[in-house]
């Protein structure tokens, strides 16, 4: 019988600057597909996108740090009476946009919401930077107001990624027999194969450009602060301070400790001998 090594399946899938990997050890991937990465692939793709929020984090990170976060609203003289009729109201402003810039729709995230709050009819859309900006969409956008969240490098890094955004995209159930959210045609074929190799370790390397996110920076920066002073001036500062409040605590005899012991404790936090 033949002494084989432990064999892992690696996969990393790369979306813009990000890239979601997982390790398994599972035989039926080699079994049936043998050592081919084509093979492989077929079935390591699903894995990376089994949920609706798997296949929309994707799709969100190839806007990279460019995504502009928008919510549309309606004014009452615009309210569609149906989710039909909202969605003539955005096939109409996405010809509004492409006809103001003179370009193509290429990247663009949207999803229709009705159903909690105030049960009113709004879309969110995640468009990028570059194609139309801001106050191009704020003032195209003529049927209510548009409130727009920058998605720049500092935000997406805080939140590590576009899972939370993701989640917060299909966080209503939809109607039967729609799909939760839409995007351009060409933004599913943006998206590269995944990456297969075989590994005896299962260790994954952490990339070259890999950058620190923001929240492990600041708790980084959060415990050097959390640090008590190292030198003995910063004690006695703190030290005359206390003594200070604690001083005019005393005036008469209103302090419940007895006023000999509270003027021992003054002078010994003010260093004074005895």
């Amino acid at each position: 019988m033949e002494n084989e090594s432990p064999t892992y399946l690696c996969v990393q899938q790369r979306a813009g600057p990000f890239v979601k990997a997982f390790v398994t050890d599972r035989q039926c991937f080699i079994r049936r597909n043998g050592v081919s990465k084509n093979g492989v692939r077929k079935r390591c793709g699903p894995a990376m996108c089994r949920t609706s929020v798997d296949k929309l984090e994707l799709r969100l990170a190839l806007f990279g740090y460019d995504g502009v976060f928008y919510t549309l609203t309606f004014a009452d003289e615009h309210l569609p009476d149906s989710l039909d009729g909202v969605m003539h109201v955005w096939d109409a402003f996405c010809k509004r946009l492409k006809r103001f810039c003179k370009k193509s729709m290429d990247y663009y995230v949207y999803r229709v919401e009705g159903l909690h709050g105030d049960h009113r009819y709004h879309i969110h859309a995640f468009i990028r930077d570059a194609d139309f900006p801001p106050a191009v969409v704020r003032y195209l956008w003529v049927w209510g107001e548009a409130y727009d969240v920058p998605y720049n490098q500092k935000r997406v890094m805080a939140e590590q990624g576009y899972r939370g955004l993701a989640i917060y995209f299909t966080k209503e159930l939809p109607d039967v027999g729609r799909h939760p959210w839409g995007c351009s045609r060409k933004l599913s074929k943006l998206i590269p194969p995944p990456e297969v190799h075989m590994s005896n370790t299962g260790q994954l390397r952490v990339p070259r450009d890999a950058v620190r996110t923001v929240k492990e920076s600041e708790s980084a920066a959060s415990r050097e602060r959390e640090k008590p002073a190292a030198t003995n001036g910063g004690t006695q500062m703190q030290n005359k301070d206390l003594a200070a409040i604690l001083e005019s605590k005393i005036t008469g005899n209103t302090v419940r400790i007895g006023r000999t012991l509270a003027e021992e404790i003054i002078k010994a936090l003010k260093g004074e001998k005895k």
